[in-house]
């Protein structure tokens, strides 16, 4: 107990180490976190920053993970909690919001059902009404509308950026003391990751929630919604603390110097053109022309039947060297338009022509078209170590293994991973780790065209630099790689892409230079992602780069 009587977790972890490799995870961690604070966890990609969490909240497995040290609520350590006892902890005092929002749901019971549910456990006595208005704010606020379509549907049928918001309302609707999340805003377009903050400061001002732990790469969220501390993990899993002022004015530390000074580049880098190119897209051939897109989910029952369209009239066209962005707001159909790019999803209307071919059904593109997934966990063989995948992507698209082995341990060096990280199975790396190996299994070897579903996410400000740097590479090679990303975050699109093709609600509203679009969008839609972009510090407009650390606006 503190002095003024509140309770306290002191964190003490010495290390903690997976017992079948000896492998250290974390080391030097010591701090306190009460009520009140406002904390963001920041750090290197694979530091340890979910770990941590996972330790705190005992979900790690005893049988796999050594861990020495204290967490302590009160009198009590919680790492000698059995599960039993960790079922009083759980729920009211602590809730939690997973890096895999997945992780968050059911498969087999609609989302609505168990949003429901979530209330209804953690606040079993409060009358239904109340539940009910509770229920409709936090859709209200998280954007989820209870006539939305989605509300009646199963999680596998909802889009990654929809199923972010539905874990967040089941995590954050209910009341608690300590709310723990995970990168709760990487599958979340800008205008909901600013209503998302405000919701958190809200909860916190009115104290609906005590204490707010924040695992993020992107500082910029971490000071729109108030944190005032910060924990630091770096690349020898070695922990610092310290106020969020000391650490924006000079972390004390080089690699803290550094991530800081990274995290301003990656978004000045739009003005800067540090990523610019000089291929000459004038005189380029088209390699792929989307044409009258359109999409239908089926139907479900006996009989196959397709409903109404879910996405249409989408065109655009890229040349060779070029590089699109899909941006939009989430649910807009930007993943499933990446499927179909990528041919994992055939069922489509309209054509998409790839080098004067026509994609249709049941004809395969060229395995120079590599897609990368926005869920890196399910792109790998969970029975296969890393090298294993690698190699076997390796042999399907009949590349030489010892040329292309080669290539990859150069980008894995590049990345911040170590070669030891070959002879691990996926469930072994972080999430971070497994996305840079996903990135790394989609353009290694002569990539022509690389489709990329948010192959930023998870990833901190250092790391996407020099994936940003790989891409660029690829694109001046002696034969140019072409791009399509899609991703929520306009400050990573924009160095990157030469246009912009924005979707809303399905449809395609907008599209231009990249330089046109943020300077000058037409839509309201667009105005609005870009204004919201700006708020949160993914797009720096003003000369000043400090501009984009701005405090918290209410507009």
């Amino acid at each position: 107990m503190t002095n003024d009587g509140k309770e306290t977790i002191q964190v003490r972890i010495d290390r903690c180490r997976v017992r079948r490799s000896k492998h250290v995870v974390l080391r030097n961690v010591h701090f306190d976190f009460t009520e009140g604070d406002r904390l963001t966890v920041l750090g290197a990609s694979g530091a340890g920053k979910s770990t941590l969490m996972n330790a705190i909240l005992g979900y790690l497995d005893p049988f796999t993970w050594e861990i020495d040290g204290e967490v302590l609520w009160g009198g009590v350590d919680l790492l000698k909690l059995n599960p039993v006892e960790w079922e009083q902890f759980r729920g009211r005092d602590f809730r939690v919001l997973f890096q895999e929002p997945a992780r968050m749901v059911h498969p087999m019971f609609k989302v609505d059902r168990q949003i429901m549910d979530a209330f209804r456990i953690v606040m079993p006595d409060t009358p239904e009404e109340e539940l009910e208005r509770r229920i409709d704010d936090i859709r209200r606020d998280l954007r989820i509308s209870r006539s939305d379509e989605t509300m009646g549907s199963f999680p596998s049928e909802v889009s990654g950026g929809q199923l972010q918001r539905i874990a967040l309302a089941i995590s954050l609707g209910p009341m608690a003391r300590f709310y723990f999340a995970d990168e709760p805003a990487n599958a979340l377009d800008a205008e909901i990751t600013w209503e998302l903050v405000k919701v958190l400061r809200d909860k916190l001002d009115s104290g609906d929630l005590k204490a707010l732990w924040l695992i993020t790469h992107d500082i910029n969220v971490s000071i729109s919604a108030g944190c005032t501390k910060v924990l630091f993990l770096d690349d020898t899993f070695t922990g610092h603390t310290m106020p969020m002022e000391k650490f924006m004015k000079d972390p004390g530390f080089d690699y803290g110097r550094h991530w800081l000074n990274t995290q301003m580049r990656i978004y000045e880098s739009y003005r800067s053109q540090e990523l610019a190119t000089d291929i000459d897209l004038e005189d380029a051939s088209t390699l792929m022309q989307v044409q009258d897109f359109s999409y239908r989910y089926p139907i479900k029952g006996i009989i196959y039947r397709r409903g109404k369209p879910v996405i249409s009239d989408v065109s655009f066209a890229l040349k060779r060297g070029e590089f699109v962005g899909l941006a939009g707001n989430s649910g807009a159909g930007k993943t499933t338009i990446g499927r179909c790019l990528g041919h994992i999803q055939h069922d489509f209307d309209g054509d998409i022509v790839y080098d004067s071919a026509t994609v249709s059904r049941g004809k395969h593109v060229p395995t120079s078209v590599q897609y990368m997934m926005q869920d890196a966990s399910r792109s790998f063989d969970p029975n296969q170590k890393i090298w294993e995948n690698l190699r076997q992507c390796a042999d399907g698209r009949r590349l030489d293994w010892n040329l292309v082995e080669k290539e990859v341990r150069m980008m894995m060096e590049r990345l911040g991973l170590s070669d030891e990280l070959l002879h691990r199975f996926p469930h072994e790396l972080s999430g971070g780790q497994r996305q840079r190996v996903a990135f790394i299994r989609s353009i290694m070897g002569p990539t022509e065209l690389f489709i990329a579903d948010e192959p930023f996410v998870n990833l901190d400000p250092i790391i996407q630099l020099e994936m940003s740097r790989l891409l660029r590479e690829k694109r001046e090679g002696e034969k140019p790689m072409s791009g399509v990303l899609v991703s929520h975050n306009f400050g990573l699109l924009a160095p990157l892409c030469d246009r912009i093709v924005v979707l809303s609600g399905g449809r395609q509203i907008e599209s231009a230079e990249t330089q046109q679009l943020i300077s000058a969008p037409q839509q309201d839609e667009t105005k609005r992602l870009i204004r919201a972009a700006i708020k949160l510090g993914q797009i720096a407009l003003a000369e000043d780069a400090e501009a984009r650390f701005h405090g918290f606006d209410e507009e």
